[in-house]
Formats: C-alpha cells, sequence, structure tokens
C-alpha cells in the first residue's frame, strides 16, 4: 500500500475516533442522555450563586451552580436535547433563568432525576433558546467508563 494512502488513512481513524462525539450517560443506569457535540455554555445573569469552567467530554464548559428554595445546590451544566421524559408540569416558580419555564427532566429508563427542561415562556415554538439543565453529578462521560471497566478474561488487576 502506498505510503500516502496509509498515512490518509492512518488520519482518517483517527479523527473518527478521536473527533465524534463522546456519550455521556445517566451515572445510575448508563442509558445515554446527551452527547458532547449537544453541550453548550448557558448561565443565568442573576440566579447562580457562582460559576465555573470544567472540562467535559473534551471541551471546557460552564457549570452553573444553583439553589432551589429547599436549599439544595446543584451544579448545571447546559445541553441542547437530551433523552429524557419530562416529570410533572411546567413552572416559572424559583426560575433561574428569567422569562423560562422549567420542568423536571428524568432518566427514560431508571427515572434518576436528571434536570430540567427550560422552555421561554413567551415563545414556546422558538426551539433555539430551550435547553436542558443537566445535573453534573447525575451523569457521566462514557468513555470515562470504558477505562473503568475490566474486559472478561483480561489478566490485568
Amino acid at each position: 500500500m502506498d505510503l500516502y494512502l496509509r498515512i490518509f488513512i492512518a488520519v482518517i481513524l483517527f479523527v473518527c475516533l478521536y473527533a465524534a462525539p463522546i456519550d455521556l450517560i445517566c451515572r445510575k443506569c448508563g442509558n445515554t442522555i446527551t452527547t458532547s457535540a449537544e453541550l453548550i455554555n448557558r448561565t443565568s445573569p442573576t440566579k447562580a450563586k457562582y460559576d465555573y469552567v470544567f472540562p467535559i467530554a473534551d471541551k471546557n464548559l460552564s457549570i452553573s451552580v444553583f439553589e432551589n428554595p429547599a436549599g439544595q445546590t446543584f451544579h448545571v451544566v447546559a445541553s441542547k436535547t437530551g433523552n429524557l421524559h419530562f416529570q410533572g408540569d411546567a413552572s416559572h416558580d424559583a426560575s433561574w433563568f428569567p422569562g423560562m419555564h422549567w420542568i423536571i427532566c428524568v432518566c427514560s429508563t431508571c427515572k434518576q432525576h436528571m434536570g430540567w427542561y427550560f422552555k421561554m415562556n413567551d415563545d414556546p415554538t422558538n426551539d433555539k433558546k430551550n435547553f436542558v439543565g443537566l445535573v453534573l453529578t447525575n451523569i457521566i462521560s462514557a468513555s470515562y467508563t470504558d477505562q473503568l471497566m475490566k474486559t472478561p478474561g483480561s489478566s490485568e488487576n
């Protein structure tokens, strides 16, 4: 095989393996919740206790720390979409994002609380502004879990 063709194939394989979106999965059951390609930077202008940048699936993302009226604290990362089920009715009470309603989201497989879907109050058809706020402690990168698993028949301890 021609050297240039080998190099070309190696580059294509590298790009496919390392540029592909990484699945973010439910920490409880392993169901895919979203991918790294869907993650976005979204912060609240007034409601967060504080924000910080954190690397998730090879992306540096804004994480907002919020407190609900019950005093529970959540570290939240934003995603355009998610493989989730809505639970209950939408509410605007104590919304962390002014002008937006929220609805609780749970894992579609195990029903673990995953976060909230935020949608614009005045224009529910404007999906570009709507997003999912995922609780950081309830998701994990599938690529990270792959590193933790031992393959059957492996001689490593």
